[in-house]
């Protein structure tokens, strides 16, 4: 059976470094809107420079024109696993993925990572991200080994545009006006883990439920 996790939380929460080291451990696939839009917005493309403005401001893309690139995403995969990164954001979200988890065979779980605005903005402040890759580095608790560079492709790291304080506060106070229908719609499937907790403990308790999928 096929499996997809999906990762719920506010921004900064460590979705993106917990996804991708799921992803490294079982061979799944890692899903993030946020990793294809600010692709598209590098590119200069069509999509990129519709939603460019959204996310300059903190605010959510439109699910009309966030689930078209979804869409296209999923439409050709044949993966055992998935981890969805910070997607679904609203229920109209969540009932199209589950619609398109079920039409590919894929069976999901969720996981809720609550973490306080405090540590958001500590974190978030001190976040670089490879220019080249998408690698996440955080200076106080995940530093690279050259303090520019990456660990993974030896590309420069930078500080996220949105990577603010204004930002970052409007983005969490988004996430809290959503989560809870969310969380309502999940309910049954919702294992809750304590984001702020060291970035290896939480791997612990994400790794011994994905090994029983």
């Amino acid at each position: 059976m096929k499996h997809c996790v999906i990762l719920l939380g506010p921004p900064g929460a460590g979705k993106g470094t917990q996804g991708r080291r799921l992803c490294d451990k079982f061979g799944w696939i890692h899903f993030s809107t946020g990793d294809l839009i600010r692709g598209e917005v590098a590119l200069d493309s069509e999509f990129g420079r519709s939603v460019v403005s959204y996310q300059r401001e903190g605010k959510l893309v439109p699910d009309e024109i966030l689930l078209d690139v979804v869409a296209s995403f999923f439409s050709d995969l044949d993966v055992p696993g998935i981890v969805s990164d910070g997607f679904p954001r609203t229920i109209p979200q969540a009932l199209a993925l589950d619609e398109i988890l079920l039409g590919l065979g894929f069976s999901s779980n969720v996981v809720h990572l609550t973490t306080p605005v405090s540590v958001i903005m500590d974190r978030a402040l001190s976040r670089l991200v490879c220019t080249d890759c998408g690698a996440i580095f955080n200076l106080k608790i995940d530093p690279p080994r050259v303090l520019d560079r990456c660990d993974v492709c030896e590309s420069p790291l930078s500080l996220r545009q949105d990577d603010n304080e204004s930002v970052i506060s409007i983005r969490y106070g988004v996430y809290e006006s959503e989560i809870e229908g969310l969380l309502s719609y999940y309910s049954g499937r919702v294992l809750t883990l304590d984001g702020s907790l060291m970035p290896d403990s939480v791997f612990s308790s994400l790794e011994t439920v994905c090994s029983r999928v």
